[in-house]
Formats: C-alpha cells, structure tokens, sequence
C-alpha cells in the first residue's frame, strides 16, 4: 500500500470488510491511474475491471468516465472512482453513470483528496475539492437513495483538515411490479357479476 494513501486504502479495505460485494462479484475501476495498490486490494476476490482515460498499461482498458458506453460494463456489482472526481469537469454526469451502469443493490465508492496540492496534467485538469456534505449532496442529486460521506485522516492532521473526503452510494433495488392483464370482454363479465349478486342479495347495496 502507498503510505500517503492509507485512508482510503482503510477506506476500500471496510467496504470489502462490509460484505456489500459479494464474493467474486463484477467491481469496475474508474481512472485506476497508477494506483496500483487498489488493484493489490481488489483482484484477487472479484471480477475486476481496471480502466482510465489514458491507461499506463496494456491490461487497463480505456475508458473516460464522463461517456461510459451504455453497451459496456453492464449490471457491476461495485464501482471504485478513488481520486478520480477532483480530475473530472462534471462529477455528477460521472455518478450518474455509475448509478446506470450498477445492478440494484450495488454500490458505488468514491474518495478525493481535500488538503492537497493542484495536480493535472497534459491529460486531466484539477477541478475541485469536496467537502463530506458536497460528496453527500452529489450521491443523492445522481440517484443513489443510501449514502454515506465522511473525512479521513493522516495521523497527526487537525481536525477539518483532513487528506481525503470518502463516500458510498447504494443503488435501489427495484421493487417488483405486477402487472394484470383483464380480458377483452371484461365489462361484460362485471356487468354479469353485479347481476348475479343483486339477485343473490336482493338487499344489500353493492359498491365497487
């Protein structure tokens, strides 16, 4: 693991912990970089998806997760963007790819950096810093009813100075719709329904 790293190293190690994968689960990568830690953390448990807008390396495949093909990368059961959204124009469009690409019940890990230097390249750009309640407000503005935000610590930072920002989202599981189909002639069975009862229970009212 990279030592300056360790929080959200900590970080993917709970949610691997949490069982919220399940065992050789589909887990795609989102700007995997040079990060190879991750990888260490991830390949051996899942089915796992390494990708970037520039990969460094033959098994990475490219991919720019602000325009996520809708044929590719279909029903994940995790999706890792670690200090992937400070180098992205539109962090929301990036979620809410996610959400689309997750089967209901997966979930999203997101870290950033937030007391850190300016760092782009000829490649990507240093957009923005999120706050927990920014991290927040984005999971639940890109759909994902369940989230969790919060700070992480180097030891020894002051507290509200923390290295990284660190957040999940769960996409809902679709509740099932039952769908009845009534007969052509279903008016007239009705009808033919009311009759008989009115004549079986000549005193009652019948209401629908």
């Amino acid at each position: 693991m990279n030592p300056g790293r360790e929080p959200v190293d900590r970080f993917i190690a709970e949610i691997i912990a949490s069982g919220m994968i399940p065992a050789g689960g589909k887990v795609l990568e989102l700007g995997t970089g040079l990060c190879f830690d991750r990888w260490m953390l991830l390949k051996d448990n899942y089915q796992f998806y390494p990708t970037d807008k520039a990969p460094s390396r033959e098994d990475i495949a490219a991919l720019d997760a602000e325009n996520i093909p809708d044929d590719q990368f279909q029903d994940m059961d995790a999706i890792f963007a670690t200090e992937l959204l400070e180098h992205v124009e539109f962090p929301l469009k990036v979620l809410e790819n996610c959400r689309k690409h997750l089967k209901p019940g997966g979930i999203v890990a997101v870290s950033l950096p937030f007391m850190y230097q300016i760092h782009c390249d000829e490649v990507v750009g240093d957009y923005q810093r999120l706050t927990p309640d920014g991290l927040a407000s984005l999971l639940r503005r890109a759909g994902f009813g369940t989230y969790y935000a919060d700070a992480r610590y180097k030891e020894g930072e002051e507290v509200n100075k923390p290295s990284y920002v660190v957040g999940w989202g769960k996409k809902a599981v679709r509740i099932m719709e039952w769908k009845v189909e009534l007969p052509e002639n279903w008016k007239e069975l009705q009808l033919a329904a009311e009759a008989k009862w009115k004549a079986e229970n000549p005193s009652e009212e019948l209401i629908w």
